[in-house]
């Protein structure tokens, strides 16, 4: 468990913790505060619909439903039902979700494991002291409900994993993927507050009611029993009957009598320059405003684009198993020699049906294992394999035709590729002495 440090100077808490409440009305920030930007991205990644959906698009689309694995090789204890068992123990596939997507919308993100839970923790309240480019300490900054610093507690760096996203070496904090997008969110919201506001105009129109004034030459004056008689009339009758007054009423009703502008199409636009800002083509988040092949160019650059996020999910859950295997476990590893290798769903950019069909023949080719055909069909492994992980069986079917042009192209001598359709001594013999072939060399040379 982390305790609490001899750490006098947390002024770097004290304003922050106070001033950029996550539940504050204020969308103010500054550029050059790391803290206040992380605070209004949470804030926005919460209350923002559009942001809420790029950043869910992100992780869905970066770590699918759940990780998939393989153990090295090398491995001589840890099995795959195990490693299960601990995946469904400790929640370990929610924390790297959770890692990630708070890295994604802060910039910074920091998990604890405090012996049996694995958690993770406010990254806004921590702050990593350097040594240059290493993290040397870790100073978390308890925060009450209130939002009134507490206490600076020194984290215990072997079991804590602080990461930054988007972020130089050389840089303190990472990047919020929703920080460029700050300046069109706060103008969608003016307009969005706009909207509300001729709604309201709509719905509760304001009117006034005259009785009594200039008819002619003459004056009328109502008395008040005439004033409290019409106003009870007026109060108590439904907006779409009509009322008979007298003469000398006269109504004006107040609300939309101008030209109202066109704020939904506004805010639209806004919304579409909200996700590009944040990384993602708009038709990848809402499937609309373009054709297959704008879709598909989208897709493939995005796919390009997960990959660091992917990399950031492998050394998490690559921290969380290392830290259980040697904390619970007993075991003594280092997080290099973690016998796990991560991995997650690709996403498929052509037709399904194509792609299986290519990979099946791939595998009766020999090109690739049947593991890896199994991997590709997210097939469970057979019970053979279970027994024997290291062993790949594969059996070659080769056409006539197959070996016909492998022989042509040297890749099988003539030998090889009599062997390979079983013709015995006898028959080479008859076929060496054969007039055809004998022609067909001399032709051939």
């Amino acid at each position: 468990m982390p305790k609490t440090s001899g750490v006098k100077d947390n002024s770097f808490f004290v304003a922050k913790a106070s001033s950029n409440s996550f539940d504050s009305d204020s969308d103010s920030y500054s550029d050059e505060d790391w803290q206040s930007i992380a605070s209004l991205a949470a804030k926005y990644a919460k209350s923002v619909g559009v942001v809420k959906s790029v950043v869910d698009t992100w992780v869905s689309f970066a770590l699918g439903k759940d990780f998939q694995y393989t153990i090295k090789k090398d491995n001589k204890k840890l099995t795959k039902e195990k490693i299960n068992e601990l995946n469904k123990q400790y929640g370990i596939n929610k924390f790297a979700r959770n890692m990630v997507k708070q890295g994604l919308v802060k910039g910074n993100t920091t998990g604890l494991f405090d012996g049996t839970t694995l958690r993770v923790a406010n990254s806004t309240n921590v702050k990593a002291v350097r040594d240059g480019y290493d993290i040397v300490t870790l100073n978390y900054q308890n925060v009450d409900e209130n939002g009134n610093a507490g206490d600076v507690v020194v984290l215990d760096m072997e079991t804590s994993k602080h990461i930054r996203f988007d972020a130089q070496d050389y840089e303190e904090n990472g990047l919020s993927i929703i920080y460029p997008a700050f300046d069109n969110i706060k103008t969608m919201k003016a307009y969005q507050a706009a909207d509300r506001e001729i709604a309201r105009q709509f719905e509760t129109p304001f009117r006034y009611i005259q009785v009594g004034g200039y008819y002619g030459d003459k004056v009328y004056m109502p008395k008040q029993s005439d004033l409290d008689k019409y106003k009870e009339k007026i109060n108590k009758m439904n907006p779409k009957d009509a009322l008979i007054v007298p003469f000398h009423f006269k109504v004006h009703t107040e609300g939309i009598r101008e030209s109202v502008p066109d704020t939904d199409k506004k805010i639209q636009s806004l919304r579409s320059d909200i996700i590009i800002d944040m990384g993602i083509a708009q038709s990848v988040v809402t499937g609309e405003g373009a054709n297959r092949a704008t879709v598909k160019s989208a897709l493939e650059k995005f796919v390009i684009q997960l990959t660091p996020i992917q990399d950031i999910a492998r050394d998490i859950l690559t921290w969380a198993y290392f830290i259980i295997l040697n904390k619970v476990e007993g075991y003594d590893l280092t997080e290099a020699t973690v016998p796990i290798k991560f991995d997650f769903p690709e996403i498929d950019l052509s037709d399904r049906e194509e792609y299986q069909k290519i990979l099946i023949e791939l595998y009766d080719r020999a090109l690739i294992s049947k593991k890896a055909l199994q991997i590709r069909f997210d097939i469970e492994e057979d019970e053979e394999e279970k027994k024997n992980p290291d062993k790949v069986t594969s059996n070659p079917v080769l056409l006539g035709t197959d070996i016909i042009n492998m022989v042509s192209m040297g890749i099988l001598t003539v030998k090889e590729a009599r062997e390979i359709l079983g013709f015995n001594e006898d028959f080479e013999k008859v076929f060496d002495e054969s007039e055809a072939i004998k022609t067909n060399r001399e032709l051939y040379k």
